[in-house]
């Protein structure tokens, strides 16, 4: 299969996780130049919900992750990033923490 690879993309690389993330960081040192949308569709392959997809809005003021299925749509992940960070001042079994943590 590399072979395959190979030969139809000579200069394929595959770097790991953590180049990618070092890679990443050089282009993007802070997030005033941040601004995409990433697309994720399951497949049906092992743990992967094939009715389910997910969308990430990521920008400099906000993060957002919207996850749509055959049962509708929902806000998964909602972190603004225009608020001090800080750790929750109460401890309690309220998990959701949609819109109030700054996670930077």
């Amino acid at each position: 299969m590399a072979n395959r690879i190979r030969h139809r993309w000579p200069n394929a690389q595959c770097p790991t996780l953590a180049e990618f993330g070092e890679r990443w960081r050089q282009q993007f040192p802070n997030y005033d130049r941040l601004d995409y949308l990433f697309a994720q569709r399951g497949t049906g392959i092992g743990g992967s919900d094939a009715d389910k997809e997910i969308r990430w809005f990521m920008n400099r003021d906000f993060r957002l992750a919207w996850l749509r299925s055959a049962a509708g749509a929902q806000v998964i992940d909602y972190t603004r990033d225009d608020l001090p960070a800080h750790t929750p001042p109460e401890f309690t079994r309220r998990w959701s923490l949609l819109g109030l943590t700054n996670q930077k």
